[in-house]
């Protein structure tokens, strides 16, 4: 089962680009997405508590509750970024997060480290797959990086290091439960973040009415929520089957390509300046070293 890591993570990477590239396609306003990803999403799973067992470690919730603060903060700035940069720039910074997160586990976990070291050749393929792709990944859409654009990620890409090891260290807590911790993960963090963003949102003086405009709520809010469940569930399981969360992150991060891929399907069908050419060589770059790092870590 623990081998399957992978498919849970490719998943998770097609549901985050189609995420991404909603909110471009739709443009609304970060706090008004946010709102539906995280109150809606709530919402939808709130009825179902009394059927789902509760995880017994109160450590569990804290560490709920203080990822739901930093997933206010870093989708408002990544939905921002993907209005004012477009989808793939907003995104490609984001991989190199999988670097970080790779050498804190060890911290976190040593024992992973040391039995990862005992196996030099190994490591270093799993450390140059990672490299290759976070490198590979910005390249797609390198012509327009610009400082604004890096200045405006940089933070997000920080946080996403925490929020990634944080969701690990969660699964492992509530493994006791994997249904249930997924479930009430989903909820806790969904609340949390989407309450705050409430704030944001009727602080900037927009109406409650917007929220349920049927062009808002049914052909934007509803597809984003229902992504939003799909994103969560996968990613977590992938992250429950993973050794380290920077393999099955590595994967996830791979979205900046279907996004790069639906902007120009969508550009073709729907005649929007959406088309972007990548390099074929680049792309070529990154599928050696997702299967390099799959067929490592499968080892």
């Amino acid at each position: 089962m623990q081998n399957l890591w992978w498919i849970a993570a490719l998943f998770a990477s097609c549901m985050l680009a189609m995420f991404v590239f909603a909110n471009q396609v739709f443009r609304l306003k970060g706090s008004l997405v946010m709102i539906y990803r995280g109150i809606g999403t709530a919402t939808v799973l709130l009825p179902f508590v009394p059927f789902v067992d509760f995880i017994h470690d109160v450590n569990f919730y804290y560490v709920c509750i203080i990822n739901g603060l930093l997933i206010a903060f870093l989708d408002n700035r990544i939905l921002n970024a993907s209005k004012i940069f477009g989808a793939e720039l907003s995104a490609m910074l984001q991989p190199f997060s999988i670097v970080i997160e790779f050498f804190a586990w060890f911290i976190i976990v040593p024992a992973s480290f040391t039995a990862l070291i005992a196996s030099p050749i190994r490591l270093s393929l799993i450390i140059a797959s990672l490299l290759a792709l976070a490198l590979s990944i910005t390249m797609v859409k390198h012509s327009k990086m610009t400082k604004k654009a890096f200045l405006y990620i940089l933070p997000a890409m920080l946080c996403v290091s925490v929020i990634d090891i944080l969701c690990k260290i969660m699964i492992t807590i509530g493994e006791e439960n994997l249904f249930s911790a997924i479930f009430y993960y989903s909820m806790i963090t969904s609340l949390v973040a989407g309450s705050i963003n409430a704030v944001a949102y009727f602080k900037q003086g927009n109406k409650m009415e917007e929220i349920f405009l049927p062009k808002n709520l049914i052909f934007a809010g509803l597809p984003m929520i229902m992504l939003m469940l799909l994103i969560y569930a996968s990613k977590n399981m992938s992250l429950y089957l993973v050794e380290n969360p920077a393999y099955a992150m590595a994967v996830i991060n791979l979205y900046p390509i279907w996004a790069t891929l639906a902007n120009n399907i969508y550009s073709r069908y729907f005649h929007k300046n959406y088309y972007s050419k990548t390099d074929k060589r680049v792309l070529a770059l990154i599928l050696i070293a997702v299967i390099t790092l799959i067929l490592t870590v499968q080892r």
